[in-house]
């Protein structure tokens, strides 16, 4: 059987063959350009770097504040959050995009940061945008041609047709509220170590280890790794119903993926929703980086795998995370 919907991938083949059309635009979004477009990208590529992707704002216009559980009287203002409406279609307009423009994603690391591209322009409803199989890692592997010329574009005006921000994307409150009524299956995309409280550190992307450790309670470890081939393609329509059915994903649930930064989860909810067909499935893109440094909020660790970790340390870590309230560092709550 094949995907759900197959026209949000495209392949190396047909990009190599489309990609300077009129109407077709190719954008590489890269967490860290300076090792990838910048050194060389498919021809007719423009660059959105991913934290162009994300809104971040002084930490100090919300230190201090507390959060409560059910608590939305607090600003609502993020250190990192997705671009408003506005924001979007200056973006789209700098990339000479418009509306129907045909939008080919693609970038390093596995596509993950392309994934998250993916879920903002779908939350801003463009129609017609699509995913490169594979990515970076694909192009490269098939020895495809690299170039390094910056490409011109015209700009253009663009208007957000609709938005579909709480249907695809979810809240810390939302989350927490959740975990008392269970209406919600969590999905957490990080790798075995991060989801045990061994780490919560990402060398892949440079990432430091944060001072808490663990998983949202009840949340079920489906890592990415689990869906992607050795390419960077993704897997098959069957190896993926497999992967989600055998963890008991129902797909008639309310499905809400996230990670540490919500990229990984980006491309969970582009495979269940696009691919597989989940027709409730949301990002929760606050992810460990809210959750875990948001005080208040329960954290489940199973460290005693770790060798350098006591399961005594473990669960006096726990109680203590749990007994503090107020701003953790990072973000928090309502969007």
């Amino acid at each position: 059987m094949g995907y759900k919907h197959p026209e949000i991938l495209v392949e190396a083949s047909w990009v190599d063959e489309n990609c300077l059309k009129p109407g077709v635009r190719l954008i590489e979004v890269d967490y860290h350009p300076e090792n990838a477009y910048d050194v060389g990208h498919i021809r007719g590529a423009t660059l959105i770097p991913w934290k162009e992707l994300i809104r971040e704002e002084a930490v100090g216009k919300v230190f201090g504040q507390s959060w409560m559980p059910g608590m939305d009287t607090y600003d609502d203002t993020l250190p990192q959050d997705i671009p408003d409406e506005e924001e979007f279609e200056d973006l789209m307009a700098a990339h000479g995009i418009k509306n129907d423009t045909k939008v080919v994603l693609y970038g390093d690391h596995a596509n993950l940061f392309a994934a998250y591209a993916f879920w903002v322009f779908k939350i801003y409803c463009h129609k017609d945008v699509c995913l490169l199989n594979g990515g970076r890692q694909k192009w490269e592997a098939d020895g495809r041609e690299y170039v390094t010329e910056k490409v011109k574009v015209e700009p253009t005006k663009y208007r957000v047709p609709d938005s579909k921000e709480e249907t695809y994307r979810v809240t810390l409150d939302e989350v927490y509220d959740s975990l008392r009524s269970k209406k919600m299956q969590l999905i957490d995309t990080r790798s075995p170590a991060e989801y045990a409280g061994e780490t919560a550190m990402n060398k892949d992307l440079g990432l430091g280890e944060m001072k808490v450790r663990g998983h949202i309670p009840g949340a079920i470890n489906i890592p990415t790794s689990k869906i992607v081939n050795e390419d960077g393609t993704l897997k098959s329509y069957e190896e993926l119903q497999e992967v989600y059915r055998s963890h008991g994903i129902d797909p008639d649930s309310d499905v809400v993926a996230y990670c540490r930064l919500g990229e990984r989860a980006a491309l969970t909810w582009t495979v269940l929703r696009y691919l597989l067909g989940y027709s409730n499935v949301a990002n929760y893109d606050g992810s460990w980086g809210e959750w875990g440094t948001a005080r208040g909020v329960p954290i489940k660790t199973s460290v005693a795998a770790a060798p350098e970790a006591k399961p005594a340390e473990a669960k006096k870590e726990e109680d203590r995370t749990k007994k503090k309230k107020g701003w953790g560092g990072f973000g928090w709550g309502k969007r």
